[in-house]
């Protein structure tokens, strides 16, 4: 008897171990990714996709066995502006410590035309940090020197680091900090004059 209850004891202060209560009943998805892009570069002629940028995710997961929980988010990304998505999401666990999660979804405000393909592909550590592939399906125009273009989608594909739980938050946070600091610079540059 008190060999199994120092058994327990162990394994609820053990690092990681605590990842399996998570599984069994609802989490709130609290995560931000900081992105390079890796593909998709495009030439000179065509719209540009920014070479980095950030998204945050908010949502909720609910574990439907000991290793799968499913849910959706809210997603918030820099990408031609702030483009807004929902994302349903599946968690895999690989171990008491580490998960997959994929989460296809659609872009359906902040970009030009109909809503867009969005998928997310993340390995996380104990739903804290970890590494993310994010794809877009955007509209691209390619401009020629006789004065033609031509428009159609492109796949662009960024990859980065994402953190998750209080780290998302506090990431969050601080993102919203930096915007704010930059429309006060902005304004306090401009003075009330048309600054462009």
């Amino acid at each position: 008897m008190r060999r199994s209850l120092a058994v327990a004891i162990l394994c609820l202060t053990l690092p990681g171990i605590g990842a399996a209560q998570h599984r069994a009943g609802a989490r709130w998805i609290t995560e931000a990714s900081y992105l390079a892009r890796i593909s998709g570069r495009g030439d000179a002629a065509s719209t540009g996709f920014p070479g980095v940028t950030a998204s945050l995710e908010f949502g909720r997961l609910w574990g439907v066995t000991p290793k799968v929980a499913v849910g959706a988010g809210f997603s918030a990304t820099l990408l031609e502006g702030i483009a807004f998505g929902i994302r349903p999401r599946v968690r895999y666990w690989l171990s008491p410590t580490s998960s997959l999660d994929l989460a296809p979804g659609l872009l359906v405000a902040g970009v030009a035309g109909p809503p867009r393909f969005t998928a997310d592909l993340a390995l996380m550590r104990r739903d804290q940090f970890g590494v993310t592939l994010q794809s877009f399906v955007m509209s691209s125009t390619t401009y020629y020197p006789d004065g033609r273009f031509t428009t159609g989608n492109r796949v662009v594909v960024y990859g980065g680091l994402k953190l998750g739980s209080k780290w998302g938050r506090l990431a969050a946070a601080a993102d919203g900090l930096a915007i704010l600091a930059a429309f006060a610079a902005y304004f306090i540059a401009c003075g009330g004059n048309n600054c462009d």
